[in-house]
C-alpha cells in the first residue's frame, strides 16, 4: 500500500513503526537520530547524546524510521558527510518545522540543509534549547559544560572499540575532555567544527566517570 503526501513526500507501511499508531503511544517526543544510521558494530556512542536535553520524553533512535509527526516535538539530527543522502530522504517525509540538524556536514555546508530543517546548528552544542532560541535559521551551537551527556539513552555495552588487552566482558567507552583544535591540517575538519581548543571542567569529567562506572563489570574509560 502506498500513500502519497504532497508536502512530505512518499511513505510506505514498511517505513512506519507500528507502535506509533497505537492510542497509548508516546507524545511530545524529542527524538535524537544519527545519519547514517547507528551501527553498534562500530563501537562508539553517538555524539548527539551530548546535545539531547533532560526529560522523560527524550529518546535516541538507532533506526532512522518514519515517526508520527503529530507526536513529535523535535527531531534532533546529527548528520555526517556520508549520511547526507539518507537524511534528505528521511527529512523529505517529515515536518521541516520540527527538524534540527547539526554535525560535520551542516557545519561545513549549512546551505544544503535550509530546505529540510528549521534550525541548522554549526559547531559543538550541549545546550539545545538555548541554541535554538537564537534568531535565524543557521545558528552557532552553545556549549556550557554543565551536564553529563545522555548516556542513559545509549547502552555503553554497545561500545566495543578495539583496544589492547580488551577482554570480551570489558565495557569500553570514551569521554571527551576537550573540544576543538587551533591547527588547520588539510585532512581534518575539526578546526571547522571548533577552531578553539576548550577543555571540559575536571569536575564534569569526574561526574561522567562516576556515572559510567558499573559495579559488576570492568570498564575501560579512555579520554579524548
Amino acid at each position: 500500500m502506498l500513500e502519497k503526501d504532497k508536502e512530505y513526500g512518499e511513505k510506505t507501511w514498511r517505513k512506519i513503526e507500528f507502535k506509533d499508531i497505537f492510542s497509548d503511544r508516546k507524545r511530545n517526543r524529542i527524538i535524537g537520530m544519527t545519519f547514517p544510521s547507528s551501527n553498534i558494530k562500530l563501537g562508539l556512542e553517538p555524539s548527539v547524546i551530548t546535545v539531547l536535553p533532560e526529560g522523560d520524553n527524550v529518546e535516541y533512535s538507532l533506526k532512522n524510521i518514519d515517526f508520527n509527526d503529530n507526536d513529535v516535538r523535535l527531531y534532533v539530527c546529527s548528520v555526517y558527510i556520508s549520511g547526507y543522502d539518507e537524511f534528505v530522504s528521511w527529512a523529505f517525509r517529515h515536518n521541516k518545522n520540527k527538524i534540527i540538524v547539526g554535525g560535520y556536514q551542516p557545519t561545513i555546508f549549512p546551505e544544503e540543509f535550509e530546505r529540510y530543517a528549521f534550525k541548522i546548528v554549526q559547531g559543538p552544542c550541549d545546550d539545545l534549547f538555548e541554541t535554538i532560541k537564537q534568531p535565524g535559521q543557521i545558528v552557532t551551537g552553545i556549549t556550557n559544560y554543565k551536564r553529563v551527556p545522555r548516556y542513559d539513552l545509549y547502552k555503553v555495552q554497545w561500545n566495543q572499540q578495539i583496544i589492547p588487552d580488551k577482554k570480551p566482558d570489558d565495557i569500553v567507552t570514551s569521554i571527551n575532555t576537550s573540544q576543538g583544535c587551533p591547527f588547520r591540517c588539510d585532512f581534518c575538519c575539526t578546526p571547522i567544527m571548533s577552531p578553539k581548543l576548550i577543555s571540559k571542567p575536571i569536575k564534569l569529567v569526574q561526574r561522567e566517570v562516576d556515572y559510567l562506572k558499573t559495579p559488576t563489570s570492568k570498564m575501560v574509560v579512555y579520554q579524548r
